[in-house]
């Protein structure tokens, strides 16, 4: 089949080559549709219902979590209720009201409280806060302040507690969740703000979850657009550099792009957005490139020293041979992520055929763009040798890097138990420094803490809630319960267990507003405190009140400004507590979630008539995260199992599938085990958060691709008979060169990825680079080590011409691709085999 493909390639080669720019131009015109999605959305299960639960929530109630928050901060001598502050809060209300789908603004000037007014009987009016067209004097500045005083709903919401900080709160409309559509929003949102100048003496910031998912969303767009040209540009030059023709570089660089570009042009045509997993695939892809490039690559000036000037012959031998072992990494690799499939998580199922995809278009690349171009081009320089120096000297031994991996298998070879034995006292090292890795992952650490995104994080924490959402789901078994006196203080002691805790910013619920109204009523107030002042039967005053309250409170004009229906659904079964919670990591808030539910099992015991149920997205994050990277780590378990199973079958020998094992298991052990170092030292980044996981993934990939060259090249030799440790230094001159180019190539690439923007991203390059460096000891040092206790050694033999077979000596090609040298003379009398 591969001998067939390449005489196909080669000989069409013109044919190719116009399909791959006909093609090539067609994926780029279609990859300008790709789309980014970082919504919160991405990381839940397909139709849990728990989501389902939490989208009937949301169409009941407000989303406390779709919405844009612009904090004026006050840094000089006044605070955010002088004249110039309330003024500017007001008219920036005004202007954000006519934006197209905002569906109302909460600041000062739209707030309304209960006040008594006696027009022949007792009866309570809402009245704003600031009231409309009126001269902001000191007298009524004064009263605004003792509104404001006199108000608890907008003590640590609106105003900060201590005057510091005020905020306008513009909610979108149902149904902005794309993108796109929240851009829309939020640069209409910026567009008022940059008309409407902030006095003097203020600061203003803007945040919110829709604000925080576009920024990050736009950055990573950014660091896509960088990072990508960067890795390729910083790729060209060391090619070039290394190999020093043309060929070296341009096979490897078009290649790449080419299969890139075809996998993004295929997910913008499917409508798959880059998430906030799939945001790794284009480096992912380069990095599997570059390995299976560079095997290409140097293969490709193996076969130019024996038959120079036959470049037709060379690239079809090059493609015959390194097709299979090219499509053996690729297949593995993919079904490694196709194994991803299991997973409940969409955005984990999908990076596994995405991913799949993009490393069939990779191999399809890499195969025809090396066909088209070895024929037209010089293979590049296989070591530092010139022209005048004898056949026999140009080989793969010239090469540093070529000695360096024969010296490691070598070593192995000649030691393996002292090898293995050292590797399993590391194990117990690194498993030992791997118990302080543990499943977490916050929003906040996306950014380096001297972000300002972070900054106005902590400034909203601390001074006016928060805005990351826990909602608590009360459903009652009767309409008017929460009337109900029984019930209303059931809700109050919950309020107040939520409020005592540290890891909550702010609580509110519709006794908040019962609290206010009940205030306002004439008589004394009875439920101001979390416990009845009375028996609260039927006909008692406090029974009396609480309806009272809720009429009040739920008249249609008055429910538009007082908030009611944002805690009482106008069924009047369903009912909602709002939290806002710190950022404090998925494994945290799943000990405090898990604390909140027993003690609400507690308050509302089955007979209270009321149920109570967790739901919005801060509860859902994170579960969904934790399930998330539980599902992701363990389905690569099962994807390793499925590749060493492929070596076993696609090799046809068991012993070289178990020989495989250590090496490629041992890369992601040593890099637990450095995460566990880090974290242990107290540095942070270093938990199991999603961003940290995907390494495993890539860095499985890229040990078992260069591992399926060393196996390729060991069973090639092997063929030619000999000692394990004859068979193993041969295939370290081979493809121990190309091996450790490829990891180098790789380690300097990721560099580059040190310039993004983001804390996992840089943290991603860390990591990969570790894995790297383990994986090349593994294959270098671990898998000869193992080839020598597994592989049963036929014997050293020299073979004759006559037999069809070439001795070892020092050649640098396969027994089968061996012709005999083309030589002329030179010079000196030396005898030279160049090009």
């Amino acid at each position: 089949m591969f001998s067939r493909l390449a005489d196909t390639i080669v000989q069409q080669r013109w044919i190719v080559i116009v399909l791959l720019v006909a093609v090539t131009l067609l994926a780029l015109k279609l990859s300008r549709n790709l789309k980014f999605d970082f919504k919160v959305e991405a990381l839940f299960y397909g139709e849990q219902e728990e989501l389902a639960f939490n989208k009937q929530f949301n169409d009941t109630f407000t989303h406390e979590d779709n919405l844009v928050m612009v904090v004026l901060e006050a840094t000089g001598d006044d605070d955010v209720l002088s004249a110039g502050a309330i003024k500017w809060q007001t008219e920036l209300t005004t202007r954000l009201e006519k934006i197209s789908n905002v569906e109302r603004v909460v600041g000062l000037s739209t707030v309304r409280v209960p006040r008594v007014r006696a027009l022949g009987r007792s009866r309570v009016m809402m009245v704003p806060v600031v009231r409309p067209d009126t001269e902001l004097n000191k007298e009524e500045l004064d009263r605004i302040r003792a509104k404001v005083a006199d108000t608890p709903m907008l003590n640590g919401m609106l105003v900060s507690k201590d005057r510091q900080c005020a905020a306008v709160v513009a909610y979108f409309s149902d149904g902005v969740n794309e993108v796109s559509e929240v851009k829309e929003v939020v640069a209409a949102v910026e567009g008022e703000l940059e008309k409407l100048p902030f006095p003097p003496g203020y600061e203003l910031h803007v945040t919110g979850l829709p604000w925080i998912r576009l920024d990050i969303s736009e950055r990573l767009q950014s660091d896509q657009a960088v990072i990508v040209p960067t890795c390729a540009g910083l790729f060209l030059c060391i090619l070039l550099l290394m190999y020093r023709r043309p060929s070296g570089l341009l096979i490897p660089w078009i290649a790449i792009g080419i299969g890139v570009l075809w996998t993004m042009a295929t997910l913008a045509v499917l409508g798959k957005p880059l998430n906030i997993v799939t945001n790794v695939l284009p480096v992912l892809l380069m990095i599997v490139g570059v390995s299976n490039c560079v095997h290409v690559v140097s293969y490709f000036s193996e076969q130019s020293l024996v038959t120079p000037g036959d470049r037709e012959g060379i690239a079809r031998r090059t493609l015959r041979h390194m097709g299979s072992a090219c499509l053996l990494t690729c297949m593995t690799t993919a079904i490694g992520f196709l194994s991803l499939l299991v997973a409940d998580a969409e955005v984990l199922s999908g990076f596994g055929w995405q991913a799949a995809i993009g490393m069939g278009f990779i191999y399809i690349a890499t195969m025809l763009v090396a066909g088209v171009l070895m024929p037209l081009l010089r293979a590049p320089d296989f070591g530092s040798s010139r022209a005048g120096k004898v056949a026999e000297s140009v080989t793969r031994e010239n090469s540093f890097l070529a000695r360096v991996a024969a010296a490691m298998g070598g070593f192995a070879t000649r030691r393996p138990y002292v090898v293995l034995a050292g590797a399993a006292w590391i194990m117990v090292g690194v498993v030992t420094l791997a118990q302080n890795v543990v499943i977490d992952s916050k929003l906040i650490e996306t950014y380096d803490e001297d972000n300002p995104v972070v900054q106005t994080m902590h400034l909203v924490e601390n001074k006016l809630g928060g805005f990351m959402p826990l909602e608590l789901s009360l459903t009652a078994d009767t309409e008017g319960k929460f009337q109900d006196a029984d019930a209303f203080f059931r809700v109050a002691e919950a309020t107040a267990y939520l409020r005592s805790l540290p890891e909550v910013t702010l609580v509110r619920s519709y006794v908040d507003l019962y609290r206010e109204m009940d205030r306002a009523l004439p008589g004394k107030p009875r439920f101001q405190g979390d416990a009845a002042t009375e028996d609260a039967v039927e006909g008692s005053e406090t029974t009396i009140r609480l309806q009272d309250a809720h009429t009040r409170l739920g008249d249609n004009k008055n429910s538009k400004t007082n908030r009611y229906r944002d805690y009482i659904a106008e069924d009047g079964i369903h009912a909602r507590i709002s939290v806002h919670v710190r950022d404090i990591g998925i494994r945290r808030a799943r000990e405090v979630y898990d604390e909140i539910k027993k003690k609400l099992a507690v308050i509302f015991p089955q007979q209270s008539g009321i149920q109570v149920r967790l739901t919005g997205d801060s509860y859902y994050s994170s579960m969904a995260m934790r399930d998330l990277i539980g599902d992701l780590f363990y389905s690569l378990v099962g994807a390793a199992a499925v590749i060493f199973v492929v070596i076993a079958v696609l090799f046809h020998s068991l012993r070289l599938a178990i020989a495989s094992v250590l090496p490629n298991t041992t890369p992601l052990i040593v890099t637990l085990g450095y995460m566990g170092l880090m974290a242990g030292l107290g540095f942070s980044g270093y938990a199991m958060s999603t961003g940290n996981v995907i390494v495993f993934a890539i860095s499985l990939g890229i040990a078992v691709d260069d591992t399926i060259h060393f196996l390729a090249r060991f069973r090639d030799e092997a063929r030619q008979g000999g000692s394990a440790d004859e068979i193993v230094r041969r295939t370290c001159l081979g493809t121990g060169r190309a091996i450790m180019l490829t990891s180098l190539l790789i380690v300097i690439g990721l560099s580059v990825v040190h310039l993004s923007q983001f804390v996992p991203t840089r943290r991603f390059a860390e990591l990969t680079t570790v894995t790297m460096c383990a994986a090349l000891l593994g294959d270098l040092l671990l898998l000869p080590a193992c080839l020598k206790i597994c592989w049963k050694s036929v014997g050293s033999t020299s073979r004759t011409p006559e037999a069809g077979l070439v001795r070892e000596s020092h050649t640098t090609v396969p027994a089968a691709h061996r012709p005999a040298p083309h030589s002329r003379k030179v010079s000196g009398g030396k005898v030279s085999t160049r090009q």
